[in-house]
């Protein structure tokens, strides 16, 4: 192969393009991640670290830095979003239910992407590169980036979000993303006015036609 030749290119490199850059690496391949921005910049945002993506993480050794920065969830709560009364509970100290478990967590966002990015091997994340053009071939692929550059790559990954260049490529004819009409809030509440309030506990208020968790 040339020295534009690479095994594997993945395009984006969000949280899932993030991943499969560490973990493509850590299984022998030789992947690179593409990602069109300049550098990153943190979403405000929570999210859910379960147990069978801890444990993965934990293989791959980046869930011990998530714990230094994460909050372990003791239970799941579900409580009536009108009346607050509690429905069930789920304990979840135990989730993993071996001694290869990880513990659930909820961690900024931002952390967990961080601690992605740092995982992929030295010289395999490119910033800068908007991918514009996408050309199969016989043994694989050939990409054209907004930069200039073009490389061979014998397998391509979509992970550039919702609005996919990759995806267009595969599928041209496909409508493209349509609102739903359903919307997502986030919040921030400092846990100091939360009083005497259980903080280990994810809980989930449901009403009809929405919900609440924390």
């Amino acid at each position: 192969m040339t020295p534009q030749d690479i095994e594997i290119a993945v395009i984006g490199g969000g949280l899932g393009g993030a991943a499969l850059g560490h973990f493509a690496t850590a299984a022998g391949l030789e992947a690179h991640v593409f990602e069109r921005t300049a550098r990153f910049q943190p979403l405000w945002a929570g999210i859910h670290v379960t147990p069978n993506v801890g444990r993965l993480l934990k293989r791959g050794g980046v869930f011990d830095r998530l714990q230094a920065r994460g909050l372990r969830c003791d239970a799941f709560l579900s409580r009536d979003g009108l009346s607050g009364a509690e429905l069930c509970v789920h304990a979840l100290a135990d989730a993993g239910g071996d001694a290869d478990r990880a513990e659930y967590l909820t961690i900024h966002r931002g952390d967990l992407h961080r601690a992605l990015v740092e995982a992929i091997a030295p010289g395999h994340l490119h910033f800068g590169h908007e991918l514009i053009g996408l050309e199969e071939l016989p043994d694989g692929f050939r990409l054209s980036f907004r930069n200039g550059r073009q490389l061979r790559a014998r397998r391509v990954i979509g992970a550039d979000g919702i609005h996919s260049r990759v995806r267009r490529h595969l599928k041209p004819d496909d409508a493209p993303p349509a609102y739903s009409g359903q919307a997502a809030f986030r919040g921030i509440v400092d846990v100091a006015d939360l009083g005497e309030r259980p903080t280990h506990d994810l809980t989930k208020w449901w009403a009809p036609d929405r919900f609440v968790i924390a």
